[in-house]
């Protein structure tokens, strides 16, 4: 009895030591800086912060910079991530008033963010710790804060536009993007249209990777059930389009065709979800073509899934996409599609059989939703085709962990 007193108390005393005494092994977390401009309405933003919500929190330390702290997805942060925000900085009255000018007149023909950081950039702090991994998580102002003003042992910068339509220029670029390891574009166009403007293609000297903005299809679909309290027309057709609102998204042409559905005669009831800087000229268009009823600005809201789902077509009007990820969540709920042929369109749609693409011009857009208000056959056999859309998710946190890794 002794005996096994003992024993028993000897093996008591190497549990005690094992989980107490001996110091086991931590695994090393790799630190992870995103930076963007804001969390407000767009593909980036919304895609930036699925990602966040996905990373594996065993392998990444995650840090997120943000230059402004209002935003629609910043309660969407998850709160593992650690936040800073950049102080808002001073600008100079005279560089205001040229950065003013610029855009009257848009000298050059340089992209805003070329020009404001050109005029502004000395003015923003460097980020205050080194970090394993720096992301710029945008084209140009991230781009530039993140080549000047992040130490890290290894920078990362993402393509999520057209890069060419989006007027940027190469040769004012060239020198942040030497800072960077690797660029990620969202989608093979992406890249093609951001090569295209570094001549010659060794000039740019870097690896261009194609990974998808992610999706979370199984959360947008979750999402799509929840109440909504709008009043729909039911005796009206109904559209809906999902953007930030810009310039480059469309707008006009949707509203011209949205005009001349109703000169037609055709009950029509257009939802547009989203915000921005198109904001107060589109009211003004509204107003102007007697819109107010039919074509109706909703504002910015997180969950646009449910009005997605009651609506009857989903209407990507842009002039240009980088991937188009509202198209894509369209898609995810098994809604018909018409999008302008833009050249991301082609990704997803594939004419006649899952969707329309139409030229990029009101009147092309007006007869392709024609075509579906005459046929609903046609609605109904393009929901039946994006039934089997699948879930990017696990294909690009693969590819990103392995990115991302040290």
């Amino acid at each position: 009895a002794i005996d096994q007193l003992l024993s028993k108390w000897i093996n008591t005393s190497k549990q005690f030591i094992l989980n107490h005494l001996i110091e086991r092994p931590k695994t090393i977390k790799t630190s992870l800086l995103f930076s963007i401009e804001s969390l407000a309405l767009g593909g980036a933003e919304k895609s930036l912060t699925v990602l966040l919500q996905n990373l594996n929190v065993n392998l990444f330390q995650v840090h997120l910079l943000l230059f402004s702290k209002q935003g629609l997805f910043i309660p969407q942060i998850p709160e593992q991530v650690k936040v800073y925000y950049h102080p808002s900085v001073r600008l100079r009255l005279r560089n205001r008033i040229m950065f003013k000018l610029f855009k009257m007149t848009n000298i050059g023909r340089f992209h805003a963010a070329q020009w404001f950081w050109y005029l502004f950039g000395a003015s923003y702090y460097k980020f205050p710790k080194q970090v394993d991994v720096a992301v710029s998580y945008s084209q140009g102002f991230v781009t530039y804060y993140g080549a000047n003003n992040i130490s890290a042992k290894k920078k990362l910068a993402w393509v999520n536009t057209d890069y060419f339509k989006a007027g940027y220029h190469a040769h004012i670029d060239w020198p942040y993007y030497q800072s960077y390891d690797a660029i990620i574009a969202v989608s093979e166009s992406a890249k093609k249209s951001f090569e295209s403007c570094f001549s010659p293609p060794n000039l740019l000297n870097k690896t261009v990777q194609v990974i998808e903005d992610i999706l979370d299809v199984d959360y947008i679909r979750h999402r799509a059930k929840d109440p909504i309290a709008f009043k729909f027309n039911d005796s009206a057709f109904k559209l809906i389009t999902v953007c930030r609102l810009s310039k480059e998204k469309g707008l006009d042409m949707a509203l011209q065709a949205c005009f001349n559905l109703k000169q037609s005669g055709y009950k029509i009831q257009w939802l547009v979800i989203g915000d921005g800087p198109y904001l107060s000229e589109l009211q003004n268009l509204i107003v102007q073509k007697d819109l107010i009823n039919e074509f109706l600005l909703l504002g910015a809201m997180p969950n646009p899934y449910p009005y997605v789902v009651a609506s009857d077509v989903y209407i990507q009007p842009s002039y240009f996409e980088g991937f188009g990820i509202a198209m894509h969540e369209a898609a995810a709920l098994s809604k018909a599609i018409i999008a302008t042929n833009f050249p991301t369109a082609y990704n997803l749609i594939r004419h006649n059989e899952n969707g329309l693409i139409s030229k990029m011009d009101a009147k092309a857009l007006y007869n392709a939703i024609i075509d579906l208000i005459n046929q609903p056959e046609k609605i109904k056999k393009f929901e039946l085709a994006q039934i089997t859309y699948s879930s990017n998710k696990k294909n690009v946190l693969a590819q990103l962990e392995q990115l991302l890794s040290k």
